[in-house]
């Protein structure tokens, strides 16, 4: 006779399989036509991206054009008549500003300026593509012909079989007007880019749809163009032959002959360039094949695997749940105190049945509970304060002893924080031990709150829990201990130390009584200070009462060494704010002067600190303290204004009127501090003329700078004052930044000019600056100028301004004003 298990089974089985089949020919239908929605969507992907790159390519190289069009370099070529003076004051200008482009951009392969006939009059092919220079000449001529427009884009073959894009544009030598179209009687000349295609081509070729699909670009006509590595062949070839022109609908449709059908999709990137993407429908067959064969397996692996499923289900639902809980019954009678895991699996699948067998199991479960929630209570009395809730001393000492033993077995630091009330005693005497007990909960919670976000108060309920990264406990009476796990030095606790001593400042309010308590810490650091438990606490126990007789709410650390640097970064910041309290800042002043005619135009303000103990302070010590803290917004507004003020009196005393540079730094700018209102205050008070004023941001600055940064810009721009690029270079902006931010000048930064004598990339760099700055109409300084060579490069290529040890070192103001009246034009020796 058959058991249970096996008759339902059985009976279950075909009611089972025939869902299955079903399911499987659904699947079979449903991957099909899945398969030809990927195929449409990978033709109608690889086209988007062919006709992205290639419009790309087509719209950088018309901007490119424009610009070079419109500036005032090509302008004067075509504005002079004649030829040999053109040829001599212009061909090698020309060729320097094609070079610039082709060395940013080194798809284009010639750059060329036609006369009004089409005969080359300056041209600059590249070596490896000088065969298709007369190509290039008589495509660019024929496109030309007839067709009023003044820009015009067009697709040659190269001798290679590749395509070429040429861009060009008809020069008016009477007008040079922005019309887009022009009289055949006043074309001056033409200017044509050839870029390469042939690198788009190459990928474009190399992407595949399905196994043997391809995308290819083909001409007006249909026939292909081939990269200068592929050959002049395709398997597809005899797909061209039907191919319709491009339509308006932008959709794939089927073309060929029967028993050998493609699925194809155009893009009309130019009326002579356009992306064609292939897909033979004979994969649709193969394809067929394999998902009815993996549709039959996987049919049968469900029923398989739904059968095994069955014999399991019913045996663990009828026979198991009440093995299951005779056993819990039985392990609950042995011990109240723990489950063991294996035991407690078992029993959830039981817990979740609706009928009499769950009903006893979940009332077992309820008893269970109660007597865990017991037992835990129990546990947390004896391993917390019961006043707090913190971990008590004997929990504490357990927990540091484990935390020593990890970070020696790890290699990590260990901080201990030892902190007592400074107080606490008085509060205790006078308003007595309920009022002391009411701030000691006030002031677990204060510690608590302030700790960082992923650290986690210390929680002993279970002994033996994962450790946490801090652990609080009060010690006993107004002391309290915290451990900090993972430090990768002993300073990373200062930050922790300054925030629980900032939550103590705040005034304790008990009924009608309100008071101020501070707090003594001492700092020990595992494994500098003590290697136990018992010798680390005494070392923070020492060090804490070290910091009491100091005086209330601070902190010393054990360690002499570490204890030294925290001092020493103390005593800078202290040192800071009484500088500015009794004016030991001063400025000094570097002159900017022009580059061609040599002239003084303006200073860049540079803070120097002179300590009455330690003499001149670099800016580089103490500069970065200043921002971590914060002081430099102050320091920041007195170099602005004491600029503004000492400007204004040269003014006065009769000299020449200079740009006065100061820099702003990147937390002025980018803090809740309104610099627009600081620098609107300095002009004011000073009388300073705005456009004597240049403000100094960092490039990196500028770039991190989100909308309300920009706006910040635009408000000071309006205030009349003219806003610097500082160390350009070094950060990150691009083209669209410097078009789009609205900046007066750029600094080139010194590790750039440095390179000018034994570094071609350095110069070339420097070059591509100053062209691109030139067309985009913005001032360019060069700072760092120590060499009359780097003086001669920097004349040479149109730089406007340098400044540097060549022309000065940096000067007190007596000494700039003294600079000013005896160099209303620098000496003839600095001029190239």
């Amino acid at each position: 006779m058959l058991r249970l298990k096996t008759r339902i089974t059985l009976m279950l089985l075909p009611l089972i399989m025939l869902p299955l089949i079903v399911a499987g020919l659904l699947l079979y239908h449903r991957q099909s036509e899945n398969f030809l929605e990927q195929v449409n969507d990978q033709l109608v992907g690889q086209l988007n991206v062919a006709q992205a790159n290639l419009q790309r390519r087509i719209d950088v190289a018309q901007g490119n054009l424009r610009l070079i069009s419109k500036s005032n370099l090509i302008r004067q070529y075509f504005m002079t008549d004649d030829e040999e003076q053109r040829f001599f004051l212009f061909y090698r200008p020309v060729l320097e500003l094609f070079r610039s482009y082709q060395e940013i951009f080194p798809e284009y392969i010639d750059m060329r300026v036609l006369d009004a006939n089409g005969k080359p009059q300056t041209s600059l092919p590249q070596p490896a593509y000088k065969d298709n220079a007369d190509a290039i000449t008589q495509a660019w001529i024929n496109t030309d012909k007839g067709q009023p427009e003044k820009e015009k884009t067009c697709v040659i073959r190269a001798v290679s079989g590749a395509p070429l894009l040429l861009v060009g544009a008809s020069i008016s030598l009477s007008t040079f007007t922005d019309w887009r179209t022009i009289d055949e009687s006043d074309r001056a000349g033409s200017l044509v880019i050839a870029s390469r295609l042939d690198d788009i081509a190459k990928s474009i070729y190399a992407a595949h749809i399905g196994k043997h699909g391809h995308v290819m670009l083909v001409d007006a006509a249909g026939n292909p163009y081939f990269h200068e590595s592929e050959e002049h062949s395709s398997s597809h070839r005899e797909v061209f032959e039907h191919l319709p022109p491009p339509s308006e609908n932008r959709e794939a449709i089927v073309i060929g002959e029967p028993g050998n059908y493609y699925l194809t999709l155009q893009r009309e990137v130019l009326p002579d360039l356009r992306i064609v993407g292939v897909w033979p429908m004979s994969e649709l067959k193969e394809n067929a094949f394999y998902l009815a064969n993996q549709a039959a397996w996987l049919t049968l692996v469900l029923i398989l695997v739904t059968s095994a499923l069955i014999f399991s289900v019913v045996h663990g639902q009828l026979i198991k749940p009440i093995s299951r809980v005779t056993q819990l019954a039985h392990l609950l009678g042995e011990s109240h105190a723990e489950t063991p895991p294996e035991a407690a699996r078992d029993f959830q699948s039981t817990l979740r049945r609706r009928d009499e067998i769950g009903e006893l199991a979940r009332a077992f479960k309820s008893m269970d509970g109660n007597l865990r929630a017991t037992a835990s209570k129990l546990t947390f009395i004896a391993y917390h304060d019961s006043l707090t809730g913190l971990a008590n001393r004997h929990t504490f000492g357990a927990f540091l002893h484990r935390a020593i033993a990890e970070a020696a077995r790890h290699h990590f630091r260990l901080g201990l924080l030892y902190i007592d009330i400074d107080g606490f005693k008085d509060v205790n005497d006078s308003l007595g031990h309920e009022a002391g007990d009411l701030v000691l909960k006030e002031i677990s919670q204060r510690l608590h709150n302030v700790l960082r976000a992923e650290d986690m108060v210390a929680d002993m309920s279970a002994q033996y829990e994962a450790m946490e990264a801090t652990k609080m406990s009060r010690i006993g009476g107004d002391e309290f201990a915290i451990v900090v796990n993972h430090l990768h030095s002993p300073m990373d606790i200062s930050h922790i130390v300054k925030r629980l001593l900032d939550a103590m400042q705040a005034p304790f309010q008990i009924e009608s009584h309100s008071f101020l308590l501070g707090a003594s810490v001492g700092i020990a650091v595992y494994p500098e200070d003590g290697k136990d438990a018992h010798e680390l606490l005494k070392c923070a126990d020492i060090a804490m009462y070290h910091s009491k007789r100091q005086g209330r709410n601070g902190f010393e650390y054990f360690d002499t060494k570490m204890n030294h640097m925290a001092v020493e970064r103390h005593q800078i910041i202290s040192d800071i704010r009484s500088a500015l309290q009794k004016g030991q800042f001063e400025l000094y002043y570097q002159p900017q002067v022009s580059a061609l005619a040599g002239n003084v135009m303006g200073c860049e303000a540079l803070l120097r600190w002179r300590h009455p103990e330690r003499g001149f302070v670099s800016p580089v010590e103490f500069i970065p303290i200043a921002e971590e803290t914060g002081q430099i917004i102050e320091i920041g507004r007195w170099v602005l204004e004491e600029a503004c003020r000492q400007c204004r009196e040269w003014q006065a005393q009769g000299l020449d009127e200079i740009r006065m540079s100061v820099n702003i730094s990147a937390v002025q700018f980018s803090s809740s501090t309104d610099i627009v209102a600081v620098t609107r205050e300095a002009l004011a008070h000073s009388g300073l003329p705005p456009d004597c004023l240049d403000l100094e941001i960092t490039e990196t600055a500028m770039m991190q700078s989100d909308k309300v940064g920009v706006d910040k810009l635009n408000a000071l721009k309006n205030l009349g004052v003219s806003i610097s690029m500082d160390d350009f270079g070094t950060g990150y902006s691009s083209l669209a930044s410097l078009r789009d931010l609205p900046i007066d000048q750029l600094k080139i930064d010194k590790s750039f000019v440095d390179k000018i004598n034994h570094d071609s990339q350095g110069r070339a760099i420097i070059k591509a600056i100053l062209a691109l700055a030139k067309e985009l109409s913005i001032e360019v300084v060069a700072e760092g100028v120590e060499e009359r060579t780097q003086l001669d490069f920097l004349s040479l290529h149109r730089c406007d301004l340098i400044q540097g040890y060549y022309v000065a070192k940096p000067l007190p103001a007596d000494g700039m004003r003294d600079f000013l009246r005896q160099h209303t034009q620098v000496e003839s020796s600095w001029r190239p």
